[in-house]
């Protein structure tokens, strides 16, 4: 694999992003806690280019709810993209995307833990203060957004 493909990271509108899988409450509360605590968001959530789908990071978009962020540090990718591997959470086995499309337009979301996405490079670390995401959270408000 290419180690020089790099992703792109934008701030995406909380309110766009389409959860895909059941979430544990109880662990989305602990990381919220974590996050507040570190004063700092650190992991981007990954999402379809084209949808909006959270691949991996619905704790987190969760979270950021509770946060009350209006957005969030993403990469949008495609599913095609070959940096881009999914995997069943309970043999490894690949999770076909189309199962992903069907479940959520039918107003559903996947079980919890049902899917485990790979990419190849790993996705990167970045440093965005809570404080920062407060403030284009409240502009955003304040325009109307």
């Amino acid at each position: 694999m290419n180690s020089n493909l790099h992703y792109e990271c934008v701030l995406a509108e909380h309110a766009v992003l389409r959860a895909s899988e059941e979430v544990n409450a109880a662990d989305v509360e602990r990381l919220a806690a974590r996050i507040a605590q570190a004063g700092q968001w650190t992991t981007p959530i990954p999402i379809e280019r084209s949808t909006g789908i959270i691949m991996d990071g619905n704790h987190r978009w969760h979270a950021a709810r509770l946060l009350r962020l209006s957005h969030l540090p993403c990469i949008p990718i495609d599913y095609g993209d070959p940096r881009v591997r999914i995997l069943r959470w309970v043999d490894g086995s690949d999770f076909p995307v189309t199962d992903i499309h069907a479940t959520l337009s039918s107003g559903r979301v996947l079980p919890y833990k049902s899917t485990r996405h790979l990419f190849e490079p790993p996705l990167p670390e970045l440093c965005h203060t809570l404080a920062s995401l407060r403030r284009l959270s409240a502009t955003a408000r304040s325009a109307g957004g």
